[in-house]
């Protein structure tokens, strides 16, 4: 997934608004620790805890996330053909909520995440984690990911198959990659 264009107008629009203060804001701003800040950094301090609220209220909206447009296809023909299919990520627990609204995210049996496993890719114990909970086999998984040493190293180091998804196409050497995900057919039984 990305961020859609949609949203990314609105975005700037919230950011931009949490970057206006109130001389009262800047003066009688509470800190993190309930403190009152004042003088030099109270704007950052406060426009940080602005920003991030507004990043963070943002990518919790299914709205503002764009899924590539091969995946309802690509889901469909591997569903099909016998694929079970989880999605594996080092977001949070917002990743549930966001999967549920979005076809085909939501008819995944399994959603898996950093928050939930309690550590990120390229972690060991966050493959192991998920082979124990699918009941499968590290050489029986296959990781598909656009990150080279999170997920395609990861997964590689943690026994599962792996493939690179190189959007860019800069072609690693011994990486097996795709630049598309409609190309995941072409390497895989069907």
């Amino acid at each position: 997934m990305k961020i859609g264009a949609v949203g990314e107008s609105e975005l700037i629009r919230r950011l931009q608004s949490s970057l206006i203060f109130r001389a009262e804001d800047v003066l009688l701003g509470p800190g993190d620790d309930g403190a009152v800040v004042q003088g030099r950094n109270a704007p950052m301090v406060l426009a940080a805890d602005a920003i991030f609220e507004t990043l963070w209220q943002h990518f919790a909206q299914p709205k503002n996330w764009e899924l590539d447009p091969h995946v309802p296809t690509l889901w469909r023909r591997l569903a099909s053909s016998g694929y079970r299919m989880a999605i594996a990520s080092n977001f949070d627990d917002r990743l549930d909520d966001i999967c549920r609204q979005i076809l085909p995210l939501a008819e995944s049996e399994f959603v898996f995440h950093s928050a939930r496993l309690g550590v990120r890719k390229p972690g060991m114990s966050f493959f192991r984690r998920i082979e124990v909970e699918l009941d499968v086999a590290s050489h029986e998984l296959l990781l598909v990911g656009d990150d080279l040493v999170a997920d395609y190293g990861g997964a590689k180091a943690a026994g599962w198959q792996a493939i690179w998804l190189d959007r860019v196409g800069s072609g690693v050497a011994g990486v097996r990659a795709i630049t598309r995900l409609d190309q995941l057919v072409d390497q895989l039984p069907m």
